[in-house]
This record gives C-alpha cells, sequence and structure tokens, in this order.
C-alpha cells in the first residue's frame, strides 16, 4: 500500500515565503527598483562628466603606461561609440567605449583596455583596430559607514589624483587611458542610437544581478546604496 507523501510547500526563490513567487515577490521588487534609481543616477552622472570633458565620438585617447621608469602613450587611438546599456554602477569595470587604434599598440596588458577581437586573445600576429576600454573615474565614491559596517556610495564619481594616476601608471597589470583631444557634443547627441528615457530609467543589468541573489543579499546589497540620500 503506497504511503502518499506530503508535497512541500513552493517557496519564493528570493525571501522563502510559500504565498507568492519570485515573479510577484514585492521584496525583491523593491530592492531591484531601488537599484535602478541608484543606476539611473550613476549613469546621468557619467553622462554629465562625458559631456562637460568633450569625451564624445571622434575625441582622441591615449592609453598611458610606465616604459623602463618613464610615463609613456602606448596606444592612441579615437571613439567610435558608447555602450551605455553596459554601464551598472555595481560592476564599475565593465568596458563599454569603443575606441579605434592607430597604428601598433604598445600595451602589454592593460586594466583599463581590451581588445574587441576574439583572434587577439589567441596571439594572431595583427592587432585589431578596435579596443573596448574605459576611463578610470567612471565608478561611484564610496566611503566606510562606521554605523552600518559597509562602503556605501556617495552622489559623485570616484576622484583620481595624480598619485592614484602614476600607481595606475607604475602597475605591473597596466595603465590609464586619458582624454587626450576632446571633441564637445550635446547629451542627446552622446546617447545617439539609444532611447535617452530608457537608458535613464537605469534598469539595465539590474534584473541578471538580482537573478543570483536571495533576499538577505538584496538587503546586503540596499544597505550599501543608501539612494534615499542622493535625493
Amino acid at each position: 500500500m503506497s504511503q502518499t507523501l506530503k508535497r512541500k510547500p513552493r517557496r519564493c526563490s528570493y525571501c522563502r515565503s510559500t504565498d507568492h513567487d519570485r515573479r510577484t515577490c514585492a521584496e525583491l521588487r523593491e530592492h531591484s527598483t531601488k537599484f535602478a534609481k541608484m543606476n539611473s543616477k550613476f549613469i546621468q552622472l557619467v553622462a554629465t562628466d562625458i559631456h562637460e570633458r568633450g569625451i564624445a565620438v571622434g575625441a582622441l585617447v591615449e592609453y598611458i603606461q610606465a616604459s623602463q621608469g618613464k610615463e609613456e602613450v602606448s596606444a592612441l587611438g579615437f571613439i567610435t561609440e558608447f555602450e551605455w546599456d553596459a554601464l551598472f554602477f555595481r560592476k564599475p569595470g565593465k568596458r563599454w567605449i569603443k575606441v579605434h587604434i592607430l597604428g601598433q599598440p604598445k600595451i602589454e596588458t592593460g586594466s583599463y583596455g581590451r581588445a574587441w577581437h576574439v583572434g587577439f586573445a589567441y596571439g594572431l600576429p595583427s592587432p585589431p583596430p578596435v579596443w573596448k576600454v574605459r576611463l578610470a573615474n567612471h565608478e561611484l565614491k564610496r566611503e566606510w559607514c562606521s554605523e552600518r559596517k559597509v562602503f556605501r556610495y556617495v552622489p559623485e564619481l570616484k576622484k583620481i589624483t595624480e598619485a592614484e594616476y602614476s600607481e595606475l601608471t607604475r602597475s605591473r597589470i597596466g595603465g590609464y587611458w586619458r582624454l587626450a583631444s576632446p571633441v564637445y557634443t550635446p547629451i542627446s547627441r552622446l546617447l545617439h542610437g539609444y532611447d535617452v528615457p530608457t537608458v535613464f530609467e537605469g534598469w539595465q543589468n539590474v534584473r541578471d544581478y538580482f537573478k543570483t541573489l536571495s533576499a538577505v543579499g538584496g538587503q546586503r546589497e540596499c544597505r550599501a546604496t543608501n539612494v534615499e540620500e542622493w535625493t
């Protein structure tokens, strides 16, 4: 005689509640909305920064790297495209600016640039003409909050001092990209090809990021965003 087994109640994979699923979880919606607001503010800061500094399509950029104790320009190129949908404040290391490299780059290895061609990674003789790069200051500044015991974000981009630039240059693993010749253009043109309101809503990459989190992780992450202090 077979024994009837009790089925375990289905639980939300985010908050573990039994009265809903992850798709309708109010706590997940609250946390991810908070992240989208912070990401929106981050994107606005980056857009303002590149607009004011003349970082636009056609602007000349250079890679600074130490060689035999001296700083030198080891790559030169011009900006061809911005990938706005790659911007996410929680993962600021993404390379999102496409640069057409002029001539033969002499970068041994770079923490702020990456070849935009599969063959280059396998040591093919001709380096690709296009790289994806990021600029060193395009991440949010953080400060230690002793009360919350977390690093929290403050409403400005990271400040890169001359000493920090020198440290990047001396690093064994690379240098940094900087603007060599600006091109000034309106923000609307900087976002050419993108739906501007959608970009500034900040939802890009947020949902994917929360796929790997539980409610405990989401709460921890949200403590660091302090988005209310930005308004």
